[in-house]
């Protein structure tokens, strides 16, 4: 798919008002607004906030000496994480239903 599809699957699934006269009205659907922008500078910013501090627990949680400033973090992950299928599988339900339900309140 090309990025001019992808932008364009973009724009029509934030056209709320296109998608319900659509179901509603039997109108053809097309998108309101351009095509989004692939790349942008606020996007690549809030990507990276995510990201990096995830990425560096991950890198400094391998290490087996971690510094003390991410001790306690670091000791709670790896109490958290058991190795036990239906732990894996409780926390897994649980990240669904919590993003599930920051869906439904957002």
């Amino acid at each position: 798919m090309s990025g001019h599809g992808v932008s364009h699957a973009a724009a029509l699934s934030v056209d709320h008002r296109g998608y319900a006269s659509a179901v509603l009205d039997g109108r053809p659907w097309r998108a309101a607004s351009a095509p989004l922008e692939p790349w942008t500078a606020a996007g690549v910013l809030s990507g990276a906030v995510g990201v990096v501090p995830a990425a560096v627990v991950a890198v400094l949680s391998l290490r087996h000496r971690t510094p003390r400033v991410l001790r306690p973090v670091t000791s709670r992950l790896r109490a958290a994480h058991s190795g036990h299928v239906g732990d894996y599988a409780a926390w897994l339900t649980a990240g669904v239903a919590f993003f599930g339900l920051l869906l439904f309140t957002v």
